[in-house]
């Protein structure tokens, strides 16, 4: 499923901890990792993580950086909080499609080897 969250950092923070708790098995956003102001969606998630993984934003950002230059300014973050994954992507629609392209062959792999423990 999907759910519409707000912009504001505390409603989101309050809903992406919600989302994990549940245990979701992957959690994905949209937008808000841009290099405006408003754009605060990469300290939220990178508040909630337990563990970056670098390795996913910087793979999307190589593969729509030979595409799409603008995408080098994302601020794009991955990690997880707990056993579940938690991936910032950007909004614009091919963008999202090609990001969800590069990454999710290396994402599944974190299911395999998933014997994370929260602290």
């Amino acid at each position: 499923g999907y759910s519409v969250l707000p912009a504001d950092p505390d409603s989101l923070r309050e809903q992406l901890l919600g989302f994990c708790e549940d245990g979701v098995d992957f959690l994905a956003t949209t937008g808000g990792i841009g290099p405006g102001a408003d754009a605060t969606t990469p300290e939220v998630v990178e508040e909630i993580l337990d563990r970056e993984l670098p390795g996913i934003p910087e793979t999307i950002r190589t593969y729509l950086g030979e595409r799409r230059p603008g995408s080098m300014v994302s601020r794009a973050v991955a990690g997880h909080r707990a056993a579940t994954p938690v991936v910032t992507f950007p909004l614009e629609r091919e963008s999202l499609a090609m990001a969800l392209d590069a990454v999710f062959p290396g994402v599944s792999r974190f299911y395999d080897r998933r014997e994370v423990k929260s602290d």
